[in-house]
């Protein structure tokens, strides 16, 4: 895996092209094997769609499981071998890992190992960088897609979402057992509208 410079990063993810992910950092034994589910086929339809480059933010939860899922679905030649998967980290990987859970260090270290290339937005942990992350990847990718509980109480992954919504990015939902139109389907829509589907989950 490759540390790049933000030109080189975003060389490699032209915004129409690029979807970032955006999601809790804890997910509740209930939601794990719905989310699974539907996250790979919310990235499969982005990338049938055009998506070359899927950008994740590093942290534990939703960003490793949306990360490993690219992988997983690369190796087993679900995606092309052109698709990418970048991180955007909010500072070094030493600060950011710091105090995860040994397991949650591991699958850091793995998908780091495995990812085709990261930037670096901070050379040290601020109270602010999770922020700056989270607008950075929305700032480079014209698409996203997002584990955002209904209801709850602002977070960083609601936070993201609203500042996707103004910059008129099209966002993907998976929320509990609704699931959200598919990134293809939206595509045709008006940018800046987002929508949904309510129906119960299958599982």
């Amino acid at each position: 895996m490759n540390f790049l410079s933000e030109n080189e990063f975003e060389s490699l993810c032209p915004p129409d092209k690029s979807c970032f992910f955006t999601g809790h950092r804890h997910i509740h034994g209930s939601d794990a094997a719905w989310l699974s589910v539907k996250l790979a086929e919310a990235v499969i339809s982005a990338a049938n769609a055009g998506i070359t480059a899927f950008i994740a933010g590093g942290a534990c939860g939703f960003d490793t499981l949306a990360a490993e899922t690219v992988l997983k679905l690369r190796e087993d030649k679900r995606l092309p071998e052109t698709v990418k998967l970048m991180l955007a980290l909010p500072c070094p990987p030493a600060a950011q890992s710091l105090k995860f859970s040994l397991s949650d260090k591991v699958r850091y270290e793995t998908v780091l190992k495995k990812a085709d290339g990261a930037v670096v937005l901070s050379d040290k942990f601020t109270c602010t960088c999770m922020h700056e992350r989270n607008e950075f990847m929305a700032d480079r990718a014209r698409y996203g897609i997002a584990f955002l509980r209904p209801g709850g109480k602002k977070s960083g992954t609601s936070h993201t979402v609203e500042y996707a919504k103004k910059k008129n990015r099209l966002l993907t939902f998976l929320i509990d057992d609704v699931y959200a139109v598919l990134l293809s389907e939206l595509i045709v829509q008006k940018p800046g509208r987002t929508y949904s589907i309510n129906r119960k989950s299958e599982n």
